[in-house]
């Protein structure tokens, strides 16, 4: 679950139960999230042009990834590989980050 001016949810579906609480170091709030391709690192990204990389398994704050042109990330994706990952902001830019 997202929150447009909150932190990020992480959910365990099948017992329905909140097991996180991820919170955005910025201030506008989380506008996409992604999954890494094995499950261990998530993405979330805000208004602010900023990316976070989170470790799923300890909860912690891995990476900050600024957009360029600090407009605001509209979206993020991983590779296939998991390896890639793929930043759109609001100006229509996308920029590739190679995550390891």
């Amino acid at each position: 679950m997202v929150g447009s001016n909150g932190p990020t949810y992480l959910w365990d579906i099948p017992g329905g139960k909140l097991t996180a609480t991820l919170t955005d170091p910025g201030t506008s709030g989380v506008n996409s999230v992604a999954f890494s391709p094995s499950g261990m690192t998530l993405a979330t990204a805000d208004g602010n042009g900023r990316t976070y990389l989170w470790n799923v398994a300890t909860r912690k704050l891995t990476a900050t990834l600024t957009d360029p042109d600090s407009s605001g990330v509209a979206a993020v994706a991983f590779s296939p590989s998991g390896t890639m990952l793929a930043i759109a902001d609001y100006n229509g830019n996308t920029y590739l980050w190679t995550i390891g």
